[in-house]
């Protein structure tokens, strides 16, 4: 535990958060931007270097967590997540596709997974007028 303290109040020092959680900030505002131009019907969770984009099955009240989960459209998380890891994006599970920004990640690579996002909301096809 000492250890893991340690390296915090190093990571603290060398602004490891403020980059991170700004990466993760930059993350949610390029896909919240992309589900607004498509109108897809998909919500953004997440704070600091963590992001969760929820594609849905039905329009909700997307304040509610749970209804987020309750009317997550499975198939096409599924789908999400083999598009990502076909391009080299690696998220955490077909199910749950999270992301969480480490030290090693740059503006670009946040700027391509929008850009790989993107391609495959387009693909979906589904927009508020679908």
């Amino acid at each position: 535990m000492r250890a893991g303290y340690e390296a915090t109040k190093e990571y603290e020092k060398k602004g490891l958060y403020t980059h991170i959680n700004a990466l993760g900030e930059n993350l949610r505002t390029g896909l919240r931007e992309v589900v607004e131009d498509l109108r897809i019907n998909a919500h953004i969770t997440g704070c600091g270097s963590m992001t969760k984009l929820h594609l849905l099955t039905d329009r909700i009240d997307q304040s509610n967590l749970g209804s987020l989960r309750i009317h997550a459209d499975g198939n096409a998380e599924k789908k999400y997540f083999h598009h990502l890891i076909s391009r080299g994006i690696f998220a955490m599970a077909p199910t749950q596709v999270h992301f969480y920004v480490s030290l090693p990640h740059l503006d670009r690579q946040v700027e391509r997974t929008v850009s790989v996002t993107e391609d495959f909301l387009k693909s979906l096809g589904r927009g508020a007028d679908a």
